[in-house]
């Protein structure tokens, strides 16, 4: 991995997570209007998760936030050892992976 790709990632991750703030926020600014007949912490609880995993899809570069190529590579640039055992799944196959 390089610079490059790091910074990119990076970007689409916090894309991703500025989206699906911005989007749980209008709906719990239509909560408080009681357009949406929940409270606002319960439409943030059900909104945030569900933005956040559909803003995956939006920002695909941003799964690779949590894959081992990219750990690896803040490791090493820290002076770490990276990790051997580390499994190289790309970060589209991540969920599927975790899953089982």
């Amino acid at each position: 991995m390089e610079e490059k790709d790091h910074k990119i990632i990076i970007k689409s991750f916090t894309l991703r997570l500025c989206s699906a703030l911005m989007l749980s926020l209008a709906f719990i600014i239509l909560s408080i209007y009681e357009i949406i007949m929940f409270g606002v912490g319960v439409t943030f609880i059900l909104s945030f998760p569900f933005f956040y995993t559909l803003s995956g899809k939006l920002f695909p570069d941003s799964l690779e936030f949590l894959s081992d190529t990219h750990r690896d590579y803040l490791r090493l640039r820290k002076g770490l050892k990276g990790n051997k055992k580390s499994t190289k799944i790309k970060g589209h196959y991540f969920d599927d992976f975790k899953r089982g």
